[in-house]
């Protein structure tokens, strides 16, 4: 960023543009003075295309925005800015950030984010934050401070709890875990009551069947001719010759 007075150098202290040659200062107004985190990362790889290192950045950067972190990531939060500008509202916010992230997915480009910012470092609180490299292959300024390996399950949420922790909103963690077992609660009672409801349509099912079973009456014999005829010689036997006679009559070809 040059000076508009002499042309010099501008050099940024203590939230100021200072140039170099006439010590003129110039006031950064951009808007980023209330960001809590600022992200470091490397735009495009050495083919010009985007890199992984932004995709990681700005998946962290909407996470942070959801939690309502004011968070600068350059490609999202400055898109219109552009050289002297751009330089000044980046440095803005990396002057107001309390956190700084340093996403990178390769040894190079750590070392490169690492002789860039270096000089914003002090009183901050660092996080390199890696994937596809060992840890111990960070650069000195980096490997002193707790890394987080992106590619672990749950590392999101490890980092957005341990920023939460950092800005002093650990409140808002223990609202999210009661909010999670008090979900998974409602799940498990739901599931349990879908059972439920399950097995009493079962059961009424089975009970009606039994009951209809036990009510349906029993089909009589079905009685041959032959049969009747000798009911007919038993009752006539015994003396009974008028039941004789209504069963042999009760016979159509007798």
């Amino acid at each position: 960023m040059k000076c508009k007075n002499c042309g010099g150098e501008l050099i940024f202290q203590n939230g100021m543009g200072v140039c170099e040659s006439c010590k003129n200062t110039y006031r950064l107004d951009y808007g980023f003075g209330n960001t809590e985190v600022y992200i470091c990362y490397v735009e495009s790889d050495a083919q010009g295309r985007r890199s992984k290192d932004s995709i990681i950045a700005e998946e962290l950067y909407q996470k942070l925005e959801r939690k309502k972190i004011h968070t600068f990531y350059e490609r999202r939060s400055a898109p219109a800015l552009i050289g002297d500008d751009l330089q000044a509202a980046n440095y803005q916010a990396i002057y107001h950030a309390k956190i700084i992230l340093v996403v990178g997915v390769s040894v190079a480009h750590f070392k490169h984010l690492a002789l860039k910012y270096n000089k914003y470092f002090s009183g901050k609180t660092v996080i390199p934050v890696y994937t596809d490299i060992r840890p111990e292959d960070l650069p000195q300024e980096l490997n002193r401070v707790q890394a987080l390996n992106f590619s672990t399950i749950g590392a999101d949420t490890d980092l957005l709890n341990g920023i939460l922790r950092i800005l002093g909103r650990e409140k808002e963690i223990n609202l999210e875990s009661l909010r999670q077992r008090i979900v998974k609660r409602k799940k498990i009672a739901a599931i349990i009551l879908s059972l439920l409801v399950i097995i009493g349509i079962a059961a009424t099912a089975v009970f009606l069947l039994f009951r209809e079973s036990l009510t349906e009456p029993e089909s009589e014999p079905v009685l041959t001719s032959q049969d009747i005829y000798d009911n007919a010689q038993a009752l006539m036997e015994s003396g009974d010759y008028l039941g004789a006679a209504d069963l042999f009559a009760s016979i159509s070809d007798f």
